[in-house]
């Protein structure tokens, strides 16, 4: 059997992102930047094939997803185990707000991948619940491309499962707006082809069918 080919991509940017917020599940449409991102990723991508594509059901992911789609003939599949972090009561908040208001809650979850902010999950929770989901994915379509449209929090919680990392691992990985990040599953090992690849986006640079 071929390996199992999975590309996890992060959605274009919004509004928000470009703010100190916490914006976690918050359900905020692409910014016009972020719908540009999403264009150019769509047009690297045009001809290159794969078989299943999978999206976080939040706004800013299935409209990505439906950017990406367009020159394929492939449905979208959402799943909301492919969300961001659940931020609880700090969603929407400002980070110098969370500071102000929870000083020991802010400094734990500087340091502490199992704080959970109140209502919310924890860093090890997400990567629990994402490595479960995307692993399950993997097994109904085993010897595929999988093309998963989801967030920042995800593709570095599977970055690290599939690189052996512990889910309690605390440095931080950046994965841009639009990156592509890939990952092959072959004799049950996950291994990582590709990480935060957004040369789509770099100014007069052509890259096709990658």
């Amino acid at each position: 059997m071929n390996p199992t080919i999975v590309s996890l991509i992060r959605h274009g940017v919004t509004d928000v992102n470009r703010e100190p917020i916490f914006q976690g599940q918050m359900n905020n449409p692409l910014a016009i930047e972020g719908t540009r991102q999403a264009q150019l990723l769509a047009a690297r991508l045009s001809f290159v094939k794969f078989d299943v594509l999978y999206s976080s059901d939040l706004l800013r992911a299935v409209q990505t997803a439906a950017i990406i789609v367009k020159p394929h003939d492939k449905e979208i599949r959402t799943s909301s185990q492919l969300r961001e972090i659940n931020r609880g009561d700090w969603t929407g908040m400002s980070y110098k707000a969370c500071a102000a208001a929870d000083p020991a809650g802010w400094q734990a979850s500087r340091i502490n991948p199992e704080f959970r902010s109140p209502g919310g999950e924890s860093f090890v929770d997400l990567h629990k619940r994402v490595v479960t989901e995307i692993e399950r994915i993997a097994m109904l379509h085993r010897g595929m491309h999988i093309v998963i449209v989801t967030h920042g929090g995800p593709i570095r919680a599977f970055l690290r499962h599939a690189v052996g990392l512990p889910a309690h691992h605390m440095q931080t990985f950046e994965a841009a707006n639009t990156s592509i990040s890939r990952f092959k599953l072959e004799d049950q090992q996950w291994s990582l082809l590709q990480f935060n690849d957004h040369a789509h986006l770099e100014p007069n640079n052509v890259v096709s069918g990658s």
